[in-house]
């Protein structure tokens, strides 16, 4: 709890969001290292923000799966940071991490 509160404190927030206004921000996460987990992240060099998304032109609402049992949910993490841009989208706070959760039947992937 301690670094629940810690977090908290330092203007941490968790919510879900719509991968078309984040495409910049989750393509900024996954190219941001050279090396994890011991070997080196390819991404790094050739992955591009098209490549993840396509980045919404307006900002999208965060809608409900349409089928309880076949969906997939991006979990963030977002501070707060007036001015800042995901492509032309203006999202005044910035992802800093992210889970991708997709559900297929009775299985869960992360």
């Amino acid at each position: 709890m301690s670094k629940i509160r810690r977090a908290e404190r330092l203007g941490y927030r968790v919510h879900l969001f719509t991968l078309a206004n984040h495409v910049h921000d989750v393509h900024a996460i996954k190219t941001s290292m050279a090396i994890r987990s011991g070997g080196p992240v390819l991404a790094r060099w050739l992955l591009r923000p098209e490549y993840i998304g396509q980045q919404a032109e307006h900002m999208q609402p965060w809608k409900k799966p349409g089928c309880n049992t076949h969906w997939t949910l991006w979990w963030g993490v977002f501070i707060d940071a007036p001015g800042h841009h995901n492509g032309p989208i203006e999202t005044k706070e910035k992802l800093v991490a992210y889970t991708k959760l997709a559900r297929a039947g009775e299985l869960l992937l992360s």
